[in-house]
């Protein structure tokens, strides 16, 4: 399966969604942040990622890298809420390791979630944008799998 990385920013939400599939890599996910601070990024935002789809998992060496890089460009750093959306054993344990370094490393709050409803319940968006976001996601998605 092809990798897949998507994002969409919504200012009138404060929010970027992020979503990554199929064979992934860590530059995968570094060549997608070097996208997004290109179009209307703000630090503040808060991120909903989902990973559910990922098939890699990245070690902890990657891990690093990923953190690293993301600290020495501070037009990336900023303090928000990021949910990690992740339901596979193996994901979950690569979020669960980019969690514990990244809360030491970056001034945001990270929490791995399961599902959407939590993700937006952790970034408080409001019920009235849930659909919106469901549909955002489920077209990455579906773009992914074409």
């Amino acid at each position: 399966m092809k990798a897949c990385a998507y994002y969409k920013i919504i200012p009138h939400l404060k929010l970027v969604i992020e979503y990554f599939g199929g064979n992934l890599t860590i530059d995968d996910v570094i060549n997608t942040k070097k996208q997004e601070i290109k179009d209307n990024y703000d630090p503040s935002f808060n991120f909903i990622v989902d990973f559910r789809n990922a098939r890699n998992v990245f070690g902890e060496r990657e891990l690093m890298e990923y953190i690293t890089f993301v600290s020495r460009h501070k037009e990336f750093v900023g303090t928000r809420k990021s949910a990690i959306i992740s339901n596979s054993a193996l994901s979950l344990v690569t979020t669960s390791i980019y969690a514990m370094y990244g809360r030491r490393s970056l001034p945001m709050d990270i929490k791995i979630v399961q599902n959407l409803s939590e993700a937006m319940h952790w970034t408080n968006v409001e019920k009235d944008n849930h659909d919106s976001i469901n549909e955002i996601l489920s077209g990455f998605k579906g773009t992914c799998l074409d």
